[in-house]
């Protein structure tokens, strides 16, 4: 299992980025199969080029590439993300989601995200589990787990706006939701009449 943490640049340290990227692999056994070798993971992370560059010449979003790529190359099964979007704006957030979810198909990783902040990740997220006052409270597929906003609410959490709009029209008797606009669209699309 590799964590992630919310304060990724705290997770580097070494002179060079290829630095950053051998260092992990001077204190255990090589894995027998890799999620991404050094070689590998320079060329999906984009860091041709700049192997010999040290880790703060990176833009933040660099940096927590970098912290990210680090974990990988040591074989995790499991990846943990600790509020990986945190102090980042809408672009940079959907950009980082898009490489974790390149991450996932690439290498076949189970991800797991504690987050406060559910915006871009309610439409990625094939579980979801609430946990309030040490408990879990909710536990299920995303569609399920944000139609019960009232629940949600009640454990200071806002489900994403198109749940919200959803239940708000449909009531909260909404046994599920779609989450993304894409999917709303489409359903809206295939539906020949609307109820009056």
């Amino acid at each position: 299992m590799a964590l992630l943490l919310q304060a990724a640049d705290e997770m580097l340290f070494a002179e060079t980025v290829r630095g950053e990227l051998e260092f992990g692999c001077r204190f255990r056994a090589p894995p027998a199969s890799p999620v991404l070798d050094i070689a590998g993971a320079v060329e999906f992370f984009g860091f041709d080029g700049l192997e010999h560059h040290s880790p703060w010449e990176l833009s933040q979003g660099g940096r927590q590439r970098l912290a990210l790529v680090a974990l990988l190359v040591g074989a995790p099964g499991v990846l943990v993300l600790d509020e990986p979007t945190t102090g980042q704006d809408a672009d940079h957030m959907r950009s980082f989601l898009r490489l974790l979810n390149r991450v996932r198909v690439h290498t076949g990783l189970t991800v797991v995200t504690v987050t406060h902040d559910i915006r871009g990740l309610a439409s990625r997220a094939a579980r979801v589990v609430l946990l309030g006052e040490g408990r879990v409270r909710l536990d299920g597929p995303a569609r399920e787990v944000f139609a019960r906003t009232g629940e949600l609410a009640r454990w200071g959490v806002l489900a994403p706006p198109l749940a919200r709009l959803q239940t708000g029209l449909l009531g909260p008797a909404t046994g599920d939701v779609l989450l993304s606009v894409e999917d709303v669209a489409t359903a809206v699309g295939e539906r020949k009449e609307i109820p009056a």
